[in-house]
């Protein structure tokens, strides 16, 4: 069974799993727009190669740390996105819904920093 609450109410749990990282890495990600959005687009899901039939918790879109290069100076905007109803679709309390929230955004930012899925450790992956 899926637990919904309100958009406010995840707002502020996206809040506080961000209050909760580490400042070192608060720093380097501070630039970083953290959006949520009540699920996916199609034009995300299709540049994330899902399907709406299992759709992503989150994604991070933009150019990851390792790929940035000193010549270049345009690169692709960054930014995470958190998507509500994949997480709460999962979910079954709001402590849940806090656990894959703080899981997703340590995801998308170990995607920030150029960490492909194979290389996530399991509690991110």
């Amino acid at each position: 069974m899926a637990m919904t609450i309100s958009r406010d109410q995840f707002e502020q749990i996206v809040l506080k799993c961000l209050d909760e990282l580490p400042d070192e890495y608060m720093s380097q990600i501070a630039h970083i727009p953290v959006v949520v959005q009540a699920e996916p687009t199609p034009e995300q899901l299709e540049e994330l190669d899902c399907d709406s039939e299992d759709p992503p918790l989150g994604c991070f879109l933009g150019t990851p740390t390792t790929e940035k290069r000193l010549d270049v100076s345009e690169f692709e905007p960054e930014t995470i996105f958190i998507f509500q109803r994949p997480i709460e679709e999962l979910c079954d309390t709001v402590e849940e819904i806090e656990d894959e929230v703080r899981a997703t955004l340590l995801h998308e930012i170990a995607h920030h920093f150029g960490i492909e899925e194979e290389e996530m450790p399991e509690s991110v992956a």
